[in-house]
């Protein structure tokens, strides 16, 4: 499965524009909205959290249509090729594809410059690109509550410095790409700053094994961000480590 970089509103964005196509021949139906579902709920986990799928569609649905195809011009070249798939995936959901959803789809791919897609009901699903094979959270809300531990455990010791605050940077930059997304990574950042702490570390153990193993790597990279790791900051790590039901960072076993 491919890591996709969007925020919540470029995903809204997303769904803005399918929900475009599904009533472009003037009737949306069931295998449509089922289509639109279903592709949000093959790449993201919304497993337990109907409240959140929810409000993706109603914002999605409610958004303006310009500041939607904006958003989505300035998508990376992956997000741009899952976006052309959720849209065609819409437009044929049910089998048929009507004259006004194709011509719309040509158009909203002119304007956001999407990749070329031979529109047909039957051609063969095209696998997603392969593009990060580090495990980390799929969703906006995850990788946010990653980066707001590391801010409560980079200030567990009353301070927090800017070697911590780069090593948070340097760790994000590593894993994803935000290349050209300044915008997105400022949005993760000041979204982190404002979660509940309590609320990042429930989020996180919930997590399966590799973003787990992702968390620790992070807090890790943060509390050690000098070069060193003091007694009173190895004791802050193992605590987090602890509360999170976390791994051990990758390579502990080889100390």
């Amino acid at each position: 499965m491919a890591y996709l970089n969007l925020s919540y509103e470029d995903l809204a964005s997303v769904i803005c524009l399918a929900a475009l196509i599904a009533e472009a021949d003037g009737n949306t139906d069931d295998s449509e909205v089922a289509s639109i579902i279903g592709s949000l709920k093959e790449q993201f986990n919304f497993e337990g959290r109907d409240d959140l799928l929810r409000s993706y569609l109603q914002d999605g649905v409610n958004m303006d249509t310009n500041q939607a195809a904006r958003r989505v011009a300035a998508f990376g070249p992956v997000e741009k090729q899952w976006t052309s798939n959720f849209l065609v995936k819409t437009a044929i959901a049910d089998n048929e594809l009507a004259e006004k959803e194709k011509q719309l789809y040509f158009k909203i791919q002119e304007i956001c410059g999407l990749p070329d897609h031979n529109l047909s009901p039957a051609e063969e699903e095209e696998p997603e690109p392969e593009v990060n094979k580090i495990v980390g959270p799929e969703t906006f809300e995850d990788l946010c509550a990653v980066i707001a531990v590391c801010f409560g455990t980079a200030r567990a010791d009353g301070s927090f410095d800017q070697e911590e605050f780069k090593a948070i940077l340097d760790g994000l930059r590593a894993q994803y790409n935000f290349e050209g997304r300044d915008d997105l990574l400022k949005d993760y950042i000041e979204s982190a700053d404002k979660m509940d702490l309590n609320e990042a570390i429930a989020r996180i153990k919930r997590f399966g094994p590799g973003p787990k193993q992702f968390t620790s790597d992070m807090l890790f990279i943060t509390i050690s961000s000098d070069g060193k790791l003091a007694p009173q900051e190895e004791e802050i790590y193992k605590n987090m480590v602890n509360v999170c039901d976390l791994p051990l960072f990758t390579g502990a076993e080889n100390l």
